[in-house]
């Protein structure tokens, strides 16, 4: 599975894209280790029980997909988070959740062409209260699709001022 944001513009920055409703701008919000690149894996090869600055439950891994697995490889870089069965894997950002503001995650999700899944979760939270997610079990052998998650906060939403995070599950 794939963290990334897909922009506009093609720049190698993933990130919670955050657009604030009263003034209209865009904030990007960090998500460490992204694009799993901190590892250097050869094609066809991972790294198990490893997704470096990512906290994770039962089985993932740092995997760079051969051609034969995955068109095209990885959708951003060259490596992804394989998550598998009912793995689970979230990060704490630094940002707080704040109101009156939009916050969309856009993330690639892809399936390899030898190996199905049973699908995939994933959520926006903010403290303990989660805020959206986007949730399917239509995989695309051997292809990526794009999950997209946006959540708009009003005045008094539960979870303002709480560490905002990402959670993944796959549903295999």
């Amino acid at each position: 599975m794939k963290i990334s944001t897909v922009l506009r513009r093609r720049i190698p920055v993933a990130a919670i894209l955050i657009c604030a409703a009263a003034n209209v701008r865009a904030d990007l919000i960090a998500v460490q280790n992204y694009s799993f690149e901190i590892d250097k894996i050869t094609a066809g090869n991972y790294i198990g029980q490893r997704a470096i600055d990512w906290n994770f439950t039962g089985f993932v891994s740092t995997y760079d997909p051969a051609n034969s697995e995955i068109t095209g490889g990885a959708a951003d870089g060259l490596n992804v988070a394989a998550v598998q069965g009912t793995a689970t894997m979230s990060q704490v950002l630094t940002a707080v959740l704040q109101p009156y503001t939009t916050y969309t995650l856009t993330t690639e999700v892809g399936e390899r062409f030898d190996i199905g899944s049973g699908g995939y979760r994933i959520a926006i939270d903010a403290g303990a209260y989660e805020l959206a997610f986007d949730s399917s079990t239509a995989m695309v052998p051997g292809a990526f699709l794009t999950s997209t998650v946006t959540f708009v906060t009003g005045g008094s939403d539960p979870g303002l001022g709480q560490a905002l995070s990402i959670n993944v599950m796959a549903l295999g």
